[in-house]
């Protein structure tokens, strides 16, 4: 076989020097592939439909994860973010509570009435 001639499963093309080629084939697709520059493309549409929704569906799936955790993390956030928040109001009142009991203080100056730290107050009664 030589340079300017070549077979292929019946297809024959032949060239001589330059621009001219020849095409002998008995497949008429290929030489309307060959005569248009392009091959036909035989799409598998059931392929494409099934590949595209379970596609779609795993998207969709994914999505909806998302959406789940997202609505997971801020609800345990929320509750952290209570959780600590009693936790600082109680640690508040007995940080003031503590505070009230060691110190001196005006209850009700118009009856004379006075606070005394607890300590003081134990010490006076037992001097008593």
């Amino acid at each position: 076989m030589s340079a300017d001639h070549m077979e292929d499963s019946n297809t024959k093309v032949s060239g001589a020097s330059g621009d001219d080629v020849t095409l002998e084939t008995a497949d008429a697709s290929f030489a309307g592939a060959v005569s248009h520059g392009v091959n036909d493309d035989t799409m598998n549409y059931s392929k494409l439909f099934i590949w595209s929704g379970l596609g779609i569906i795993t998207v969709v799936v994914f999505v909806v994860a998302l959406m789940f955790f997202a609505q997971y993390s801020i609800f345990n956030a929320q509750q952290n973010a209570s959780v600590t928040s009693r936790y600082l109001e109680v640690t508040k009142l007995k940080a003031d509570q503590t505070e009230e009991l060691n110190s001196f203080g005006v209850i009700d100056q118009e009856k004379g009435i006075y606070r005394i730290p607890i300590d003081e107050a134990i010490n006076k009664i037992a001097v008593d």
